[in-house]
């Protein structure tokens, strides 16, 4: 299983939907199992977002609302703070092969644990 959290940007977001589905076609022709979560901001209805979710190797979208997602700052050796608090609704979106096993609801909950903002999480 691979976690893939792109440069936030349309249309290399799309690319890389495109590159993970050959990669996942290829694991599925071999009978392997293969699992990426992508990590994207919550973009319904838009192309690069939709081509992930409407998949056939989708098996799963779960969405972290804006106040339960913090994460680590790039730059974070240089601020005061090393948490930032997200700026928008993130997806997790989890690609499969068919020999992969699903994302359970409590693996779901201790991703969105981890998600979770620290106490000291700056807002940008």
């Amino acid at each position: 299983a691979f976690e893939v959290t792109p440069p936030f940007e349309e249309e290399l977001v799309l690319d890389m939907a495109a590159h993970l589905t050959t990669c996942l076609k290829r694991a599925s022709d071999a009978n392997k199992s293969l699992t990426f979560v992508v990590i994207t901001p919550h973009w319904p209805n838009r192309p690069c977002w939709e081509a992930m979710a409407k998949s056939g190797f989708c098996t799963r979208v779960a969405v972290v609302p804006v106040r339960e997602h913090g994460y680590f700052e790039g730059a974070q050796h240089r601020k005061k703070s090393r948490y930032r608090m997200s700026s928008s609704d993130t997806s997790l979106l989890f690609l499969q092969t068919n020999f992969a096993g699903e994302p359970t609801d409590e693996k779901l909950r201790m991703i969105r644990d981890a998600f979770r903002p620290k106490p000291n999480a700056k807002s940008k």
